[in-house]
C-alpha cells in the first residue's frame, strides 16, 4: 500500500494580519523523530572518525618511533652495560647488602647500644655497619686513601674495616668445627672485597690484611686462648686510636672497653 504523501504546511492569516504556518501533527512528530535519528547517526560517525584519527596521530607515531630508537640507542645500551658492571662490583654488592632495609632495621634496633658496647661484646660486624652508616652520612674525615670516595668506608677506611673484619674472622674460626665457615667468611667479606690483594694503603696491605691472609693460608697460627683476648684488646685500642683521628665525634669521648 502506497504511503500517504506528506502534507505540505499551510500558510494562513493569523490575528492582526500575521502569517502562521500550520503543520499536520502526525508529520510534525515524524520530522522530529527523523531529526533525532539523523543527529545520532552524525554523532556516531564523528566518534568513529575521532578513533581513526588517534590511531594515525603523527604525534603518537613519533613517540613510538622515539621509544623504538631509545631501545636501540647505543648510549642507552652502554648505560645498561655500566649498570650491569656496577651490579657485579663487590663493593657495590657489599653496600647494597648493608643498605638492605632488614639489616638497617636491625641496626635501628641496636641504636640504643653504644659503639663501645658493640665492640666490648665482640659484635664486630654490627660495629662495622654502625661506622659504615656514619661514613655514608659524612660524619668522618677523609681517610688515609686520598683517591678513595670519602663516603665509602671500604675504600676510604680499609684499616678500620679489616680490623673489625679480622676479629670477626677469628671469632668464627674459634667456634667448634667452623673452619669452613671462617674460610667462607674470608673469601666473601675480605678477599672478594679487595680482589687485587691491595687496599690502596701499603700500611694496611703489609699489616692487618697480611695478618688475615697468613691466618687463612696457614702460614701463621691464629691467636687462641689468652692470646686471643690480648689480640682483641689490641684491636680495640687500634680502633679507638683510629676513631679519634678520623671521626670528630669520638675524638675526646670514646674509650672502647680497653680495661
Amino acid at each position: 500500500m502506497a504511503s500517504e504523501p506528506k502534507k505540505q504546511p499551510e500558510l494562513v492569516d493569523g490575528p492582526g494580519g500575521d502569517i502562521q504556518v500550520v503543520q499536520d501533527p502526525v508529520w510534525q512528530q515524524e520530522d522530529i523523530e527523523e531529526a533525532f535519528a539523523l543527529a545520532e547517526h552524525e554523532q556516531a560517525n564523528a566518534e568513529q572518525a575521532h578513533v581513526l584519527a588517534e590511531q594515525h596521530n603523527p604525534v603518537v607515531e613519533q613517540q613510538d618511533d622515539a621509544l623504538a630508537k631509545q631501545n636501540n640507542n647505543p648510549v642507552v645500551e652502554q648505560q645498561g652495560d655500566a649498570l650491569a658492571e656496577q651490579n657485579n662490583n663487590p663493593v657495590v654488592e657489599q653496600q647494597e647488602q648493608n643498605n638492605n632495609p632488614v639489616v638497617e632495621q636491625q641496626d635501628d634496633d641496636q641504636a640504643r647500644l653504644s659503639l663501645e658496647t658493640l665492640i666490648g661484646e665482640n659484635r664486630w660486624e654490627e660495629a662495622l655497619r654502625r661506622l659504615e652508616r656514619m661514613v655514608r652520612d659524612g660524619e668522618a674525615n677523609n681517610g688515609p686513601v686520598p683517591t678513595a670516595p670519602s663516603h665509602d668506608i671500604y675504600r676510604a677506611h680499609p684499616e678500620l674495616v679489616l680490623l673489625l673484619r679480622g676479629e670477626e674472622y677469628l671469632r668464627i674460626k674459634r667456634l667448634p668445627n667452623a673452619a669452613a665457615d671462617a674460610t667462607c667468611f674470608y673469601h666473601e667479606h675480605i678477599q672478594n672485597l679487595y680482589r687485587s690483594g691491595a687496599t690502596g694503603s701499603s700500611f694496611v696491605d703489609t699489616g692487618v690484611l697480611k695478618d688475615i691472609q697468613d691466618w687463612e693460608n696457614g702460614s701463621r697460627a691464629t691467636p687462641s686462648g689468652h692470646q686471643s683476648e690480648i689480640h682483641m684488646q689490641e684491636t680495640r685500642q687500634a680502633v679507638n686510636d683510629y676513631l679519634k683521628l678520623y671521626f670528630p665525634a669520638y675524638r675526646y669521648i670514646i674509650k672502647l672497653a680497653l680495661n
